[in-house]
């Protein structure tokens, strides 16, 4: 198997990035490239068949994996980036929540509210079977842009 691509941040070299950014550690970023790798198995794309796997870690190195998931019609489909992301913030929740269903009405309503500390998030990993990174599209963006700066374990960036 291929060694992991060079991070490249304003120029930096690996050990620059890890030393500048000490919870991304090398045998994090193996991890989260496996695990991608692995998500894009479970990929359903019959109409593009280009397959993408999704995997968000905590600090606390709880691990979320997520695949594309495609519709004939194109807005209906999801990108593994936002399954992961849901994923991780539904497990997230009820099990921070304590209640661990969804038959408890009690926390329907303002007790419910998403908490940043309850989730962390310190890093995103994206496998295609493509030979070049491909970036998330402009939905997923939008939807990191406006949740994972709350979500985000931010000392890590």
């Amino acid at each position: 198997m291929a060694e992991p691509p060079e991070l490249y941040k304003n120029g930096l070299s690996n050990d620059e990035f890890h030393s500048l950014y000490p919870l991304i550690t090398k045998d994090l970023l193996g991890a989260l490239r496996q695990r991608s790798i692995s998500a894009k198995t479970h990929a359903y794309c019959p109409y593009s068949n280009f397959r993408v796997g999704a995997t968000l870690v905590t600090i606390q190195g709880e691990y979320f994996d997520g695949a594309n998931i495609e519709n004939a019609a194109y807005p209906v489909g999801i990108c593994a980036e936002r399954t992961a992301l849901g994923t991780a913030i539904f497990t997230l929740s009820r099990k921070n929540r304590g209640d661990g269903s969804c038959d408890n009405q009690s926390h329907h309503g303002e007790g419910n509210k998403i908490k940043p500390e309850d989730f962390n998030f310190i890093a995103l990993a994206i496998a295609t079977d493509g030979e070049n990174p491909v970036s998330p599209c402009g939905m997923c963006r939008q939807l990191f842009v406006f949740l994972l700066r709350a979500l985000c374990f931010t000392s890590a960036f």
